[in-house]
């Protein structure tokens, strides 16, 4: 996991276990602690919109026998903060 990036990007993405309905600001709670982990590793100095941008949570559907998963995308440009 890269330090001292320019800019970040980031997407948490979550697929359950089942296809029941969710709704993807229920995962912000979640979200949010994974974006305060990234600067805390020093991802970037901070998680203001100049540093880092916060997608929407992703919900994909569910794969039929397979156990849920979340994951996190992350993009950054390299560089400098200013």
């Amino acid at each position: 996991m890269p330090t001292g990036a320019a800019h970040a990007t980031v997407t948490l993405h979550y697929r359950p276990r089942d296809n029941r309905r969710r709704d993807a600001d229920n995962l912000l709670a979640t979200a949010k602690a994974c974006f305060d982990g990234l600067i805390d590793h020093g991802l970037v100095t901070d998680d203001t919109p100049d540093l880092m941008t916060k997608a929407m949570p992703v919900i994909h559907p569910a794969v039929r026998g397979a156990a849920g998963e979340l994951w996190l995308e992350i993009t950054t440009t390299e560089g400098a903060q200013a």
